[in-house]
């Protein structure tokens, strides 16, 4: 990864808001993979420790 560009500063437009993975996404992240609109065209995250790993790894990453 390109560490100058690996910066915490969140993007923002005016629908939308990009910022690093915070611990309290974590239920908001669950209750979004366990709606079937949402994840119609997503891989599914079924299991509580899926979106769990997911959600570290992300954390891990930033």
């Amino acid at each position: 990864m390109n560490d100058s560009w690996n910066c915490h500063m969140p993007i923002e437009s005016d629908r939308l808001i990009l910022r690093p993975w915070k611990e309290e996404d974590r239920q908001p992240f669950a209750d979004m993979s366990a709606d079937k609109g949402v994840m119609e065209h997503l891989p599914p995250l079924t299991a509580r420790d899926a979106y769990h790993t997911w959600i570290d790894r992300q954390i891990e990453s930033q």
